[in-house]
């Protein structure tokens, strides 16, 4: 269950997703309450591919 940070809100990706999927949302703030949000540094660009972070 994902909590919004704006609104009285929950939501739950399980029915959307399997174990095997991986999931990637890109986004200027944090969006959610309860998960871990990495921020990017200032001018820093990353690339990803199938998911995942490419090196």
């Amino acid at each position: 269950m994902a909590q919004l940070c704006d609104e009285d809100l929950c939501i739950d990706f399980a029915p959307l997703t399997t174990a095997s999927d991986r999931v990637l949302l890109l986004a200027t703030e944090p969006l959610t309450l309860n998960e871990d949000w990495k921020a990017f540094g200032s001018g820093e660009l990353k690339v990803f591919t199938g998911g995942q972070e490419a090196l």
